[in-house]
């Protein structure tokens, strides 16, 4: 028996009567060029996603940041949140700022990294 595929691409579908919605999708993750600062609330410690880059498999953190529009953004660990990441586990349920503060020096062969200053309030 033959399944028929069907585009996500703009699927309006719903779930079946009696049934409810788990997971609303993803969160687009935070794009720092257009906007450059996060504010919102994290509800859960930081996850471990296990990604893979260039035929290499690694783990990267991220949480989910809920803003007061009630947009969802990803934010992804990097060098520049490591200590951030580091309080966020233990704080989370909390709100955060985070700001974009542009990029560092680069070293040869690689992108120059994003610098950001990071704060957690309750």
């Amino acid at each position: 028996m033959a399944i028929a595929k069907q585009k996500a691409k703009g699927s309006t579908s719903q779930p079946p009567a009696g049934m409810t919605l788990i997971s609303g999708g993803y969160a687009n993750s935070w794009d720092v060029e257009v906007m450059p600062v996060l504010e919102g609330h994290v509800e859960s410690p930081p996850k471990i996603v296990t990604l893979t880059q260039g035929g290499k498999k690694t783990d990267r953190k991220c949480v989910e940041v809920k803003t007061g529009s009630g947009d969802r953004y990803t934010l992804w660990e990097s060098a520049a949140l490591v200590n951030f990441f580091e309080v966020l586990a233990e704080r989370a349920p909390c709100n955060v700022w985070v700001s974009f503060q542009g990029y560092g020096k680069a070293k040869k062969g690689q992108n120059a990294p994003k610098l950001f200053e990071a704060a957690i309030g309750e």
